[in-house]
């Protein structure tokens, strides 16, 4: 029998440009939003003492996360992870170079049936044979296979979509991509795709090097991406700073400030993540304590990466109603 624990996860709460916190307060003990990808399965290869090249079968995966229960404890949504870049682009964790992320296809269907509000996201990368638009129809291709297979469990559902940016190379450069790739998903499924962009574990959403390169768009690039909801990192006090590369506000102007000149709020707030607690990397990112991070979920033995809606949304409901398409009506 598997032990279900339920910890206290310690979260960042109304966090805005104009309501900067010297310390982080207390959030609800429950995640608003879960998010799954590659790392959950590695944290299961960690749970069950297995090496990385190891595999875990489809059923074993299942049975160490009880969806129902996720959702009784009050978490309302989970964001999968359901594609990444391709091509002759490698990454790090060494995953199967075929483009697809196991999480979506093993527990989106048992999410979606226990009652979550289910999400997908795609990695993704410039460095790839693969244009924008090649991302984005791969993309959005592959949620709708999945979805089709287990049509009983999707029918009449919201997918909430988004899409992951890597700025290794040259953000200069990608950023016009980023607004292919968007405008190619909205093309697809008249639905703008959330943004999350890979900006470092540390200082969160403060850094130039995206507020830099956004500078350099077009007003009309700049205009779709604003359509897209932005969904940000803060794991560190050091995340409480104001963004200091936005545009100075004049006094009695600090609610007019925008991310990256950009976005005026983050719609969701990611505060732990279930790598950070199996690298133990608690002091990298701005804690003295490995307990700060979910050691383990409600329903689950291994972590989930945390989120929040912020207070520009009354619920994640909102969030799904408001950007989610349906792939099956």
């Amino acid at each position: 029998m598997i032990k279900i624990s339920l910890v206290l996860f310690l979260c960042f709460g109304n966090i805005w440009p104009e309501t900067v916190s010297a310390e982080p307060p207390r959030h609800d003990a429950v995640p608003s939003v879960i998010d799954l990808d590659w790392s959950t399965l590695k944290a299961m290869r960690h749970y069950l003492g297995l090496k990385d090249e190891q595999t875990i079968s489809d059923a074993t995966a299942r049975e160490l996360i009880n969806f129902r229960y996720v959702f009784k404890s009050g978490t309302k949504g989970v964001i999968f992870q359901a594609t990444y870049a391709s091509g002759e682009y490698q990454d790090t964790n060494h995953r199967p170079d075929d483009g697809t992320d196991e999480s979506f296809r093993i527990w989106g269907s048992e999410a979606a049936r226990a009652g979550l509000l289910v999400g997908a996201y795609h990695y993704y990368h410039p460095v790839t044979s693969k244009s924008p638009e090649a991302q984005a129809d791969f993309f959005i291709d592959h949620i709708i296979k999945i979805c089709t297979d287990h049509a009983s469990d999707f029918r009449g559902k919201k997918i909430l979509l988004a899409f992951e940016a890597d700025h290794e190379e040259n953000p200069s450069l990608e950023v016009d991509d980023i607004v292919r790739f968007a405008r190619q998903v909205h093309l697809r499924t008249k639905a703008w795709p959330g943004f999350y962009p890979e900006t470092g574990r540390i200082t969160g959403l403060n850094t130039p090097i995206y507020y830099k390169a956004f500078g350099h768009l077009d007003p009309d690039k700049k205009r779709d991406l604003a359509k897209c909801w932005l969904w940000g990192a803060r794991y560190s006090p050091l995340g409480l700073l104001v963004d200091d590369y936005s545009p100075k506000p004049k006094t009695g102007e600090e609610k007019n400030r925008l991310f990256y000149g950009i976005w005026p709020n983050v719609t969701l707030w990611q505060y732990a993540a279930a790598e950070s607690w199996m690298d133990d990397e608690a002091s990298a990112t701005g804690y003295t304590e490995k307990e700060h991070f979910p050691i383990s979920a409600a329903g689950s033995v291994v972590p989930f990466d945390c989120n929040y809606i912020s207070p520009s949304l009354d619920t994640p409901q909102e969030l799904w109603q408001t950007y989610g398409w349906m792939p099956l009506p």
